[in-house]
């Protein structure tokens, strides 16, 4: 939902709808964000007066919850350009890595294999209804390394790759959320540069044009005033 609000608000110039991902946000960080142990809840609950409350011991979030996060991040911050958001995605993506990642054969385990009540290590390897979270943090991974120049990310990208190489050869319509990521990090991400102070109409003008481009390996990045960097 995140991500859909983002991307029509970006490419339709819907402020309304722009607005409504930025509330979905911060809904994220109010009420499913653990502050203490900087971690993403998995749930949240309606309490009797309709508040939105939270149980004595909240389920801490699946390897889903972080990668589905920081890509809707990713695509808000595109879509408004508030370098919080990036911020946001960065710190989740590297509490990711931090309890998912498998040090041994590469790629994201689905739940924290340091938990002692999971019995099984297992990795998603199949889009279905929804994308795989590997296959989304293929390009997360992706774009995180163009926007915040993290060489690591790049590398952990490829290294997930590489680690269902096997798959993506001989079944590559089992995960198509992972090859679009292949194809991003193959013709590299395309670089777009706008320079200019935020508030300045040329600038939003200029911002708005490339929003309604169908441009599927673009990445956006500011540096000082507006600037997105990618290879063209």
């Amino acid at each position: 939902m995140l991500s859909g609000f983002a991307c029509a608000g970006a490419v339709l110039g819907g402020k309304a709808l722009l607005k409504r991902a930025e509330e979905a946000a911060r809904f994220l960080q109010k009420h499913l964000w653990d502050e203490g142990d900087r971690r993403i809840l998995h749930s949240c609950y309606r309490g009797q007066e309709m508040e939105v409350e939270q149980i004595d011991s909240p389920i801490a979030g699946f390897l889903d919850d972080y990668a589905y996060v920081v890509a809707g991040l990713l695509d808000l911050f595109e879509a408004t350009q508030a370098v919080e958001w990036l911020k946001w995605a960065e710190e989740l993506q590297q509490k990711q890595d931090q309890l998912f990642w498998d040090d041994q054969g590469s790629g994201y385990f689905c739940s924290d294999p340091s938990d002692p009540t999971v019995l099984l290590r297992l990795k998603q390897d199949q889009d279905g209804a929804e994308p795989s979270a590997n296959s989304v943090s293929a390009r997360n991974l992706l774009r995180l390394s163009h926007l915040t120049g993290k060489q690591e990310w790049m590398e952990r990208c490829q290294k997930l790759l590489a680690a269902f190489s096997d798959r993506l050869v001989r079944v590559p319509i089992a995960l198509p959320e992972m090859v679009r990521g292949l194809m991003a990090l193959h013709y590299s991400l395309k670089q777009i540069v706008i320079c200019g102070q935020p508030e300045a109409e040329d600038t939003a003008n200029l911002i708005a044009c490339v929003h309604t481009l169908f441009l599927p390996h673009k990445g956006l990045e500011p540096s000082g005033g507006i600037s997105w960097q990618t290879e063209v």
